[in-house]
């Protein structure tokens, strides 16, 4: 990962460059900033990479962007930061703080790294009800899109989680991420029907790609991957 080509790094900006394009076109311009929640349907599809490069390009741009880990049940945002992070208090202790303003809360918790702030999913990560679902999480939403011109979201797989669910309504848009030869096509089919039964704002789709071989691509993509209760059942 840290040896990219500069052919590589080039490409990436160029199809970062389409993404902030296409957003630009579909989320009407506000002097409030724009929600935008990154999602996949199985892990390591690559959205937290989307996520944290897509943080990372509209900084670039500079813009104000915060990126939030929303991925309570499997947190892997502080693998792309310093170790020391990782144990970091963040989203889930400003909720369940009940003594202290969550606007001082952030400005605690939140770090700054590649010219764009992260707040991590907090250490508080076993009762993950009603987080996104709380009167608290909306105001502090309220706040970070007064304060920054985009709040991104690395939520959880959305095939497996229905915290992902509830942010489908309190986001701008919807980024969900593929992964070539790895995603099973068959998930196309859920994807289609939340996007019918939610109805998001405005979605889009990204395709990531690993020429690797993956040792999850059996254990997860068509194995555990699907068929979680949702009628997708391998046959």
């Amino acid at each position: 990962k840290k040896n990219v080509s500069k052919e590589t790094k080039s490409l990436q900006n160029e199809l970062f460059k389409g993404i902030y394009h296409n957003i630009n076109m579909l989320i009407p311009k506000s002097e409030k900033g724009a929600s935008i929640m990154i999602t996949s349907c199985i892990k390591n599809e690559g959205k937290t990479f989307t996520a944290f490069n897509l943080s990372k390009f509209l900084a670039s741009k500079g813009k104000k962007v915060v990126l939030i880990g929303a991925d309570l049940g499997n947190p892997d945002l502080s693998k792309l930061f310093d170790q020391k992070n990782k144990n970091s208090k963040g989203l889930t202790n400003i909720i369940n703080d009940t003594k202290n303003h969550f606007q001082e809360l952030f400005e605690d918790y939140k770090i700054t790294n590649n010219q764009f702030d992260t707040l991590f999913v907090g250490t508080e990560t076993t009762d993950r009800i009603n987080i996104f679902d709380s009167e608290k999480f909306d105001n502090l939403i309220s706040y970070l899109k007064k304060k920054y011109d985009y709040v991104i979201f690395d939520t959880a797989p959305i095939l497996f989680m229905v915290d992902s669910l509830e942010l489908l309504e309190k986001s701008d848009y919807v980024i969900h991420v593929f992964r070539k030869n790895f995603s099973p096509k068959r998930v196309v089919n859920y994807v289609l029907d939340y996007k019918e039964k939610y109805k998001p704002k405005n979605i889009g789709y990204v395709i990531t790609d690993d020429s690797k071989p993956d040792r999850f691509i059996d254990k997860y993509g068509y194995g555990y991957g699907y068929g979680y209760g949702y009628g997708y059942g391998i046959k």
